[in-house]
């Protein structure tokens, strides 16, 4: 494991460590590094970055359904 990927690999344990990882949604090209190493297939073009980009999974659900109404 290179060091890019030992560190990312710390992000997620801390986001997991402090409850975050059910209310974030990893997107990006992190993505598919992560699909690369889970399903062992190669053609994935894995460019992972230097930054991780997170999703926040809507806090509002309630409330989203009422605005998409009007």
């Amino acid at each position: 494991m290179n060091q890019k990927d030992h560190n990312f690999y710390d992000v997620l344990v801390a986001l997991s460590n402090n409850g975050l990882n059910e209310k974030l949604i990893l997107v990006g090209g992190w993505c598919l590094a992560i699909y690369q190493h889970e399903f062992n297939d190669d053609r994935f073009p894995v460019k992972p970055t230097q930054d991780i980009d997170l999703l926040i999974r809507n806090p509002f659900p309630k409330l989203m359904s009422i605005l998409i109404k009007f």
